[in-house]
């Protein structure tokens, strides 16, 4: 899960230790959200898979593409989002011989 730019970062030293211990205290939220799957409400089971499937396979940031010139392509994102390095793609660029 991503952060926008500029807003406090929540993880601090502290705002960890108190999520270790509520764990302690009330158990894993994953764990529950697996629990969830054995509802017998069919609403219940879909957002706790929903909820799960999103942390095997995080959420991509749309893109667009446009050309502004010539030779000249322009990439924005609509938001950040952290990803670990296996997740990051690197475009290779190709020059034009048609030129």
């Amino acid at each position: 899960m991503g952060r926008l730019v500029g807003s406090a970062s929540t993880s601090t030293i502290e705002f960890r230790n108190e999520y270790d211990k509520r764990i302690a205290k009330y158990g894993d939220p994953i764990d529950v959200l697996f629990q969830m799957l054995k509802s017998r409400k069919q609403s219940v089971k879909f957002n706790a898979a929903k909820e799960l499937l999103s942390y095997r396979f995080p959420k991509q940031a749309s893109i667009q593409a446009q050309v502004e010139q010539a030779g000249q392509l322009v990439m924005s994102w609509d938001e950040t989002i952290d990803l670990p390095p296996e997740n990051v793609i690197e475009l290779e660029v190709i020059p034009n011989d048609e030129q």
